[in-house]
């Protein structure tokens, strides 16, 4: 295949996810979808992105109610935007209440197999050029468990012609199987559920097929590709992906910094830059105090949660701490969802600590900004993190961040250790050990510089703010990665 003039011709990408902010959003792979075609546009890469037909994402319009299989332009394609993106109008599969994979229940969608395999078999297509006015796109680069199908399809329907993939794994824990008798579901014929595509112990698991058959694979961090290479993180694919080798490449998610940037933000009270930060977070703590009705204190040290509530997020771990947090004077605000058990522990103790403890059950853009230019801390004690947001975010807004040892984070995040505060590069705190010791030490590092060394915590704050939490870097990486397959 002859190269591509890159000066001239832009390198055409379909982006295939199941979700993209600002349309439609459950986690950080949003916004990472969200944010990288405005970065590649700089790096001469054009981005379609191709996301399902929610009920909530289509316009509410009689363009809505077309026939099965048509798409629906969500934006145009601009000069600073996300680009062209499109969704795949499949009423049978989306037009439902619930959630983008769980219903109003809070249970998953029985047929998400097949919602999932039909929403890439048109992705597909439209990378095939067989949709609309859409020529054949150069790449695929599909992300996670729901898009994964997509490159068995494109196979099935290119016949074995090469179009290169580039499979994005956010999330192994998250591999989209299912029991081998559903296999027809995928849309395939039966000689793809064999182990070179789509069986994995007798089931059906999505993810593997893009693992083992995409021509590129992507980790959300160079220390998370490594990681899922062994047993611990593997999740029974560790043996696949360490056979990838080259083949298998980590490139750290970026930060989307016009939707998260302290100097414009519209849900912050005053607006601040590196420079100002203190006045800023002051105003931002006071109204989060107000808001709550927590005591008003401007001394009181503020931790912050922004978080899907769940296991691996640690979430049990901060619950055991916040008693002893506010002994020692401190705040601490949370807002998240998802595991009942561990969203009841959080409002016992919001109820237990009027005052200094406040739980938000859900997600609120605007408040999850607010909270982030109030904390003094962000709290982000994973068990696994394949990259994780919060801790650029945290940075971003002049909060510290307080993470584990692990994937993205030490990826992201400098610990201010005594030599790093003594080279003035110290960003966050981190854990070492995931681990009710670990969390605890952490927590009393974070006090001891709060309290006793104004100086220090001022200057992690300010390299915090001043670190490359963006998209450049990792964006010229993508297209580097892209360009290599043509």
């Amino acid at each position: 295949m002859a190269k591509r003039e890159t000066s001239k011709t832009p390198l055409r990408v379909l982006s295939v996810a199941s979700e993209m902010y600002p349309f439609v959003k459950t986690g950080g792979l949003a916004d990472v979808v969200g944010a990288l075609p405005a970065a590649l546009r700089q790096h001469g890469v054009e981005v379609t992105t191709i996301i399902p037909g929610y009920r909530a994402v289509l316009p509410k319009t009689k363009a809505a109610s077309k026939h099965q299989g048509d798409l629906i332009t969500l934006a145009q394609g601009d000069a600073g935007g996300s680009g062209l993106v499109l969704a795949a109008n499949v009423p049978a599969a989306f037009d439902r209440a619930g959630g983008p994979y769980i219903d109003e229940n809070g249970f998953d969608h029985p047929d998400n197999l097949s919602r999932f395999s039909t929403f890439a078999q048109r992705a597909a297509e439209v990378a095939a050029g067989l949709y609309r006015d859409l020529s054949a796109f150069d790449i695929v680069h599909a992300h996670d468990w729901q898009a994964a199908a997509v490159v068995g399809h494109l196979h099935h329907i290119l016949k074995g012609r090469p179009l290169p993939t580039v499979f994005t794994i956010h999330n192994l824990a998250f591999q989209g199987r299912f029991g081998g008798e559903c296999f027809q579901d995928v849309g395939l014929p039966a000689s793809y559920f064999d182990r070179d595509w789509f069986e994995f112990y007798g089931d059906v698991s999505l993810l593997k097929s893009a693992v083992l058959r995409a021509t590129k694979v992507t980790a959300v961090s160079e220390t998370y590709a490594a990681e899922i290479c062994g047993p611990a993180q593997g999740f029974g694919l560790n043996e696949l992906l360490a056979g990838r080798g080259a083949d298998l490449v980590g490139l750290v998610n970026g930060l989307d910094t016009a939707v998260w940037d302290p100097e414009t933000d519209p849900a912050l009270p005053l607006t601040y830059t590196s420079r100002t930060a203190a006045k800023g977070k002051a105003a931002a703590k006071a109204a989060l105090q107000s808001q709550f009705s927590l005591e008003t204190s401007a001394e009181k040290p503020l931790f912050g949660l922004v978080s899907r509530l769940s296991d691996q997020k640690g979430i049990d771990l901060i619950a055991a701490q916040i008693d002893g947090l506010v002994f020692r004077g401190a705040q601490v605000v949370i807002l998240g969802s998802g595991d009942p058990g561990l969203a009841a522990s959080l409002a016992a103790k919001a109820r237990q600590h009027p005052t200094q403890v406040a739980f938000t059950e859900g997600y609120s853009e605007a408040l999850s900004h607010l909270i982030h230019a109030a904390a003094d801390f962000l709290l982000v004690p994973s068990r696994f993190e394949p990259c994780g947001l919060t801790q650029l975010s945290a940075q971003r807004y002049g909060a510290v961040p307080i993470v584990s040892p692990l994937g993205g984070l030490v990826d992201t995040v400098i610990d201010a250790n005594p030599a790093a505060l003594r080279a003035e590069v110290g960003t966050g705190i981190i854990l070492r050990s995931v681990d009710p010791e670990g969390l605890g030490t952490a927590l009393n590092r974070a006090l001891a510089l709060y309290n006793h060394d104004p100086e220090a915590i001022a200057q992690v704050i300010e390299n915090g703010m001043s670190a490359d939490v963006g998209w450049h870097a990792s964006a010229a990486g993508y297209a580097a990665l892209y360009r290599s397959l043509l």
